[in-house]
């Protein structure tokens, strides 16, 4: 979203060398790159991320380096502790998945490699049994079910809420919606 003015609603803080690179991007004329050590965008709470237990959508085009494919890198995290009620979306040993409340609610077997751009969709129509799935590249790849509430939380992309398992890569066009826009695959 942005304001009347162009500028964006939600500021984030660069650290590290966090960058908008013209390297690589998906859409537009850049895209954020993180080399994976001390990279990380921050953004204080927001009432924007305070969905309660609507549906959502959260997405993203990732493009990892050969770094974020083994071990762990996180994309997007919400936590402000190891097992607290907020999103966070990861990859482990090549593999999307996503954590509430330090358990894997959805998580794929479908690896991603590296140097291709992928795009992610997490996506919540009700907190019904196996209502939240994820998709890949327009494929849905992973079911599970996302029963809990969400609270304003701040948000990290790139690394953990501790600053650890840094994300090594490209991102573009991240988007959290309080609506599930992808109903099928």
């Amino acid at each position: 979203r942005c304001l009347s003015t162009g500028k964006d609603v939600h500021e984030f803080t660069f650290a590290g060398d966090a960058q908008l690179s013209t390297t690589q991007k998906k859409f537009g004329n850049t895209s954020l790159y993180l080399d994976g050590t001390g990279d990380v965008l921050e953004q204080n709470s927001s009432s924007d991320y305070a969905i309660g237990t609507a549906p959502y959508t959260l997405e993203m085009w990732i493009r990892p380096d050969a770094a974020s494919i083994t071990g762990t890198a996180n994309l997007i995290d919400m936590r402000t502790g190891a097992t607290d009620v907020a999103m966070r979306l990861y990859i482990d040993n090549g593999q999307p998945r996503f954590n509430v409340n330090g358990a894997d609610i959805v998580l794929s077997d479908t690896n991603v490699a590296e140097d291709i751009w992928y795009h992610i969709a997490i996506v919540r129509t009700t907190t019904g049994a196996n209502d939240t799935k994820m998709y890949l590249n327009g494929a849905q790849v992973a079911v599970g079910t996302d029963a809990n509430t969400y609270t304003a939380k701040p948000m990290k992309i790139g690394a953990a809420f501790n600053l650890g398992n840094e994300y090594s890569g490209y991102i573009d066009e991240i988007r959290f919606s309080n609506i599930a826009r992808y109903a099928a695959a």
